[in-house]
C-alpha cells in the first residue's frame, strides 16, 4: 500500500529509508509550499530513521546539492545596485525635504575642506 501512496508525488507522510528517499520527501515538501522557515524542521523530518551511513549521504547533499549552479556575484551586485538606487528616488520624491548625502557633497564640491583659523 505504501507504493502506491508513493505514487502520488504530493503525498509526504512516509518515513525515509535511504538518502534518496529523503531528498525525494524534502523536495515534495517543497513543491508543495514548503515556507523558507520551516526548512530545518523539513530536513529533521527527512532525516530521520535513516542510518548513519545514509545520513551521510544526506548531509552531504544538504550542504552541496547536485545540480544547483548559483548566480554570478556580479549580476546580483548590479541587480541590488538598481534597486537601490530606484529606492533612493522613490524616497526622495516622496520626501523632498530629504536630500541625500551625495547632494550636500555636490553643493558644497567634492569634501568640504577645512581651513585654518589665522594666527593672531
Amino acid at each position: 500500500m505504501e507504493a502506491v501512496r508513493r505514487a502520488d508525488p504530493n503525498y509526504v507522510g512516509y518515513r525515509s529509508k535511504s538518502a534518496v528517499d529523503a531528498v525525494e520527501r524534502f523536495r515534495r515538501m517543497q513543491r508543495n509550499g514548503l515556507p523558507p522557515t520551516m526548512i530545518p524542521e523539513a530536513l529533521i523530518k527527512c532525516a530521520k530513521g535513516l542510518n548513519e551511513r545514509e545520513l551521510d549521504l544526506f548531509t552531504t547533499w544538504i550542504i552541496c546539492p547536485n545540480d544547483v549552479h548559483g548566480i554570478d556575484v556580479s549580476v546580483i551586485g548590479a541587480e541590488n545596485l538598481l534597486t537601490h538606487q530606484e529606492m533612493v528616488r522613490e524616497h526622495e520624491l516622496k520626501n523632498p525635504s530629504v536630500r541625500s548625502q551625495d547632494d550636500e557633497k555636490n553643493e558644497c564640491g567634492a569634501l568640504a575642506t577645512l581651513v585654518e583659523a589665522p594666527e593672531e
